[in-house]
């Protein structure tokens, strides 16, 4: 931070005594407070001049702590933002981004205030329901306690997130996630095995100043994303599922037809209860529907799908109509690692910003290649297994959308397009012929999407490349 420069923070709150009272804690440390009364007009001040920090409350009228971020995000994704909400629901983000402009002193005094306010002025640890945190002083002149962040190794507050456990967790053996599940055929049976188990995954080698990236990961039979399990329609398969993770944990069949003792729906346990550390669990069914699905934990799922736990399921159709010379699966995930330590956090919108995104476990630059020849007919299967929507964009080619969520889109309705938005949770099967030779990008259009911790370029970027 520039010491010749105050540095300047916005303070978004409907309640004017409380804004009052917080910015004169900010004056008190060394900073100049700007004040708004919702979202929306906190947005317009931004829009005019620059802040080096954001505070928000999160129940606002016009405009909640939450989409005053998500803007934000979009404005000036270098800005810090702390959003503080009172008793009972005390969901206090604390999201904060390696920015220049703070410096560790103030930023303990910013993070001790946020923990200390209830909005109210009272103390949050106090909150029902949630009792006191360790470590925590409530008396403005002690420090808060913090925990490692993932922005540039910088310490930061962090009271309500677990990082995933990392002592003891081996480095994965394999180096490509989504690898295609090898099955064996028992009295007519598809019979395959997934074990949930932690790895350091290495997304991203050595990248300009940052060194390897190992992600502590929680996977399916060591890959990350897990292992593609393809099938044709009308199969019968068996999977048998061990857990050898230190909570228990299930599998959902996403979009898959299922019955519903197969659902996997384990917190609450309404369809089965979760496998826990040690066990097994059998899941059968018959494959009706032919489409893009994936499969997923459903226990703490807030948690345990960001920390990994999701992998293709692809169902081939019975008697196939189209033929396509390359079939690629993607699966879009997001992560927030601190670069120096590998510390991993499960990435989340309501907790916490990811600052490194994946296709199939890997950031660009070690993304694969796609090589195709000049003429050649290609389908790309979009999977939004995060928690973050992307709009994916290819460069050179025009695409349709054939199917949507596993669903054929009839010819007559197929949209012509450049760019397709996967959500989380959504499936977009995209076709286009490669009529152009060169090397050709596709990449998220949420530029932020298409860093490694804010070092372009990165993230949600692959490379098509055709020759003749």
């Amino acid at each position: 931070m520039n010491p010749e420069r105050m540095p300047t923070v916005l303070v978004v709150d409907d309640n004017r005594d409380h804004s009052q009272a917080l910015a004169k804690i900010f004056e008190r440390a060394g900073y100049r407070v700007g004040t708004a009364g919702d979202g929306q007009e906190a947005l317009t001040i931004l829009a005019d001049r620059p802040f080096d920090l954001v505070i928000t409350d999160l129940r606002m009228p016009r405009m909640n702590g939450l989409d005053l971020l998500r803007n934000i995000r979009a404005m000036s994704p270098h800005v810090p933002v702390l959003i503080v909400t009172a008793f009972g629901e005390w969901t206090t983000y604390v999201e904060a981004m390696n920015c220049g402009c703070v410096d560790r002193p103030r930023f303990g005094v910013i993070v001790a205030t946020a923990l200390m306010l209830g909005v109210s002025g009272q103390a949050i640890a106090q909150a029902p329901g949630h009792g006191s945190m360790p470590g925590m002083q409530m008396e403005e002149k002690k420090e808060a306690a913090t925990s490692e962040a993932p922005h540039g190794g910088m310490e930061m507050p962090d009271p309500m997130e677990r990082p995933i456990p990392d002592e003891g967790v081996p480095r994965a053996t394999e180096i490509k996630g989504g690898q295609l599940l090898p099955f064996k055929l028992v009295d007519g049976v598809k019979v395959f095995e997934l074990t949930a188990k932690p790895v350091k995954w290495l997304i991203l080698p050595k990248f300009k100043t940052l060194p390897d990236i190992w992600a502590t990961t929680w996977s399916y039979n060591g890959q990350v994303p897990g292992p593609m399990i393809r099938v044709t329609q009308g199969d019968r398969i068996r999977v048998i599922f061990k857990n050898e993770l230190p909570d228990p944990t299930s599998i959902h069949w996403h979009g898959v037809r299922v019955p519903n003792r197969m659902d996997g729906v384990a917190e609450p346990a309404i369809t089965q209860q979760p496998v826990k550390p040690g066990e097994t669990f059998t899941y059968e069914f018959t494959v009706k529907d032919p489409g893009t699905f994936f499969y997923h934990s459903h226990v703490e799922t807030d948690r345990q799908i960001p920390a990994g736990l999701s992998g293709p399921f692809i169902v081939d159709p019975k008697r196939p109509k189209a033929k396509v010379d390359l079939d690629y699966t993607v699966m879009l995930q997001e992560w927030r690692v601190n670069p120096k330590t590998g510390k991993t956090w499960p990435a989340m919108p309501a907790m916490s910003e990811p600052n490194f995104f994946t296709l199939n476990g890997k950031a660009f630059p070690a993304t694969e290649t796609l090589e195709v020849k000049k003429g050649q007919r290609v389908r790309i299967r979009f999977i939004g297994a995060g928690q973050f929507a992307h709009p994916m964009h290819l460069h050179g080619f025009p695409f349709k959308i054939v199917a949507t969520d596993g669903f054929p889109v009839p010819k007559a309705a197929r949209l012509t397009k450049d760019t397709v938005n996967v959500a989380p949770g959504e499936r977009y099967d995209i076709e286009f012929v490669a009529e152009e030779e060169g090397t050709w990008i596709m990449h998220c259009h949420i530029l932020h999407h298409v860093t490694n911790d804010d070092l372009e370029p990165g993230g949600l970027i692959f490379a098509i490349k055709v020759t003749a």
